[in-house]
């Protein structure tokens, strides 16, 4: 059975070490894909500065 783990964060440290935590215990990955966005962390605050959010998706097999 294929699955997909998708992991997003404004951190890319914490993005990271999620990430390669995951890696480390699954085996059979299929794919990997990368993406970057910017987006306003709360648009009903006026004042809040846009952010970068990175995100990973993992296609991997259980």
């Amino acid at each position: 059975m294929v699955k997909i783990k998708v992991f997003t964060d404004h951190d890319i440290t914490h993005l990271e070490e999620s990430v390669n935590d995951f890696l480390s215990q699954h085996e059979s990955i299929k794919e990997i894909k990368f993406n970057t966005s910017l987006k306003d962390m709360d648009e009903m605050v006026p004042g809040n500065d846009a952010k970068l959010f990175y995100s990973v998706l993992v296609v991997y097999k259980d």
